[in-house]
């Protein structure tokens, strides 16, 4: 069932009343929201091992999962054993049906996944489970009605009269043939495309607000999660600032200062709200650096190729900046260079984007969309030895201390001279692609492979896959010879590895120059046509073990079968 409304009663005080166990899916909004939700209990969260930790307060119990998959995330529900339990999904599960999950009796599964559509049988026919949606997102999503897809009666019943079974029979036959062909349309209709709403932590911090809870490190959370959300593209503009404007407002007004009027005496975190830049860790590196690790410069100056520096120069010539102004480290300018520069970047870059920015101090300062990265860094990837946990750990870890100590410095240098290792990596591998690989147009949609000589392992996280994808778009969009590609959907081939090592991930994208809805939602159709493909060829061997339902996995000798299905499926709906 769907949860839109009182929340407190019918979420926060149920749930509490149990011992509860959370599973959180490997995501900067998981990491934020399930921080706002252990802290609007009261729990001290140790930094042991999160799956066997037990956390107690006021006779509640937790236990936290991070889950990386669906066979994981079914592995470790099932694994449950303490009956009358509740169980919390975040960002994981909601567009998959989870009422066949054994679990032990008596357990309610309670659902907050900001990825949608929402499975229609987590909604209906499921008493254990309750879907948290915002009353505000419900019309977008258009949930149809449970009797409309869902039936209780048995079409086969007949009359027992002499004379009349026969007529009976076919009319009611003919009636389910009616009710079949509406639902098959209704459902068509309601699975076509997949989208994100805002980020879970958002849900989480207006939680906290109806408890008299809400504080200004909960909401530094929740806009790193939105964040994250929208330099990930996962979100467009639009949501991001419909998002602050309707539902973040009256938290922003009581929180955030007027940067001109900042008190720095005590040392505590301050945010405000102002036109920022959307370059990469820019206060932490120099411009020309930031700039040359961003999809829009590398695109506009060309930067993969050898004229790329000195198209770079010109730009800068252009924006009357100083050479050595740009390459200078940005703490090292002088204050009236910093603000000459930034304002010629900001109208550079088009649109205006009003962006969070903690201050610590005088001297220390972090806009939320670089502090959603280098979560991003610490927990979407790690070396060979790490797992999960061990990353969840140390991303949680991070964001405790930066709103929890003073001087919020604790492990986020380092974390940034980490992040920037990691952001460079990926640009040359974008560059890789871009001087030795084409953009294939297949007819109907176009292909991206990289070479799997290569190490692309950090590509593994959702964060630095978008850098990867958005860079190697931009820089194809911006060439003349490639306007007409830019209108296919495009399918990324990665290779696998471990387990998946038979397998090739495939992910789906919208067109390039796809728009998002009036409302910021950026609408993906790649998802309906991958399920299509895989129900009309029963025989290609996949595995749907992400989250992401545009993305899938494809047994290496069944991918011929399956682009080629793809294909026929992107010219039936083309020609609709």
């Amino acid at each position: 069932m769907i949860i839109s409304d009182n929340f407190v009663s019918d979420f926060y005080k149920k749930i509490c009343c149990k011992n509860i166990r959370i599973f959180v899916n490997d995501s900067v909004d998981g990491i934020c929201a399930l921080k706002i939700f252990t802290v609007i209990v009261t729990i001290l969260f140790p930094l042991i091992n999160i799956v066997q930790a037990l956390l107690s307060s006021d006779s509640v119990s937790f236990t936290f999962v991070a889950v990386h998959s669906w066979s994981n995330l079914v592995e470790q529900m099932e694994s449950t054993t303490e009956e009358g339990a509740a169980l919390l999904l975040i960002n994981c599960g909601g567009n998959r049906s989870l009422r066949d999950i054994k679990v032990p009796d008596d357990t309610i599964i309670y659902v907050l996944d900001s990825r949608r559509v929402i499975h229609l049988e987590n909604v209906h026919n499921s008493s254990n489970i309750s879907v948290l949606i915002p009353s505000q997102e419900l019309p977008l999503l258009n949930l149809p009605a449970g009797d409309t897809i869902f039936r209780t009666d048995d079409y086969n019943e007949g009359s027992d009269s002499d004379g009349s079974a026969d007529a009976y029979s076919s009319t009611r036959n003919t009636r389910h043939d009616i009710w079949e062909n509406n639902k098959k349309q209704i459902l068509s209709r309601y699975y076509e495309y997949s989208w994100f709403s805002p980020a879970s932590s958002i849900f989480m911090i207006e939680l906290a607000q109806s408890l008299s809870k809400a504080r200004v490190e909960f909401l530094w959370c929740a806009v790193v999660a939105l964040s994250a959300q929208f330099i990930d593209k996962e979100i467009g503009k639009e949501l991001y600032i419909i998002t602050c404007a309707e539902r973040l407002a009256t938290l922003i007004q009581k929180y955030c200062c007027d940067k001109n009027n900042l008190d720095r005496a005590d040392g505590k975190m301050r945010l405000t709200f102002d036109i920022d830049l959307m370059l990469p860790l820019y206060r932490h590196w120099s411009f020309y650096e930031s700039m040359a690790n961003s999809e829009r410069y590398i695109a506009k100056a060309k930067l993969h190729t050898q004229a790329g520096e000195h198209n770079m120069k010109d730009i800068l010539r252009n924006l009357e900046i100083l050479l050595d102004d740009a390459h200078n480290d940005y703490h090292k300018l002088p204050n009236d260079v910093k603000k000459d520069v930034l304002t010629k970047l900001v109208v550079d870059q088009g649109t205006k984007y009003h962006g969070f920015t903690a201050h610590y101090g005088s001297f220390f300062k972090y806009n939320s969309c670089d502090f959603a990265r280098i979560l991003s860094d610490l927990y979407g990837h790690g070396s060979a030895k790490s797992t999960l946990t061990d990353r969840l750990i140390k991303a949680y870890g991070l964001l405790s201390n930066f709103i929890e100590d003073t001087s919020g410095q604790k492990g986020v240098p380092f974390a940034i001279a980490n992040y920037k290792v990691s952001l460079e990596k990926v640009t040359e591998l974008a560059y890789n692609y871009l001087n030795t690989a084409n953009f294939f147009c297949m007819g109907n949609y176009c292909m991206i492979k990289p070479y799997t000589s290569l190490d692309l392992s950090i590509l593994q996280s959702p964060h630095f896959f978008s850098a990867y994808a958005g860079i190697i778009k931009r820089c194809y969009s911006s060439s003349k010879k490639n306007k007409n590609r830019m209108r296919f959907p495009i399918i990324f081939e990665m290779p696998c590895k471990d387990s998946l090592v038979d397998f090739a991930k495939i992910v789906g994208h919208m067109p390039v120059v796809a728009q998002p809805n009036d409302d910021g939602t950026l609408l993906n159709i790649m998802s309906t046509c991958f399920e299509n493909v895989i129900s009309a060829q029963p025989n290609i061997q996949y595995k749907q073990e992400s989250f992401d339902r545009n993305v899938i996995y494809i047994n290496l000798n069944h991918r011929h079968t399956f682009y080629s299905a793809v294909e026929v499926f992107l010219e039936k709906i083309k020609t609709r």
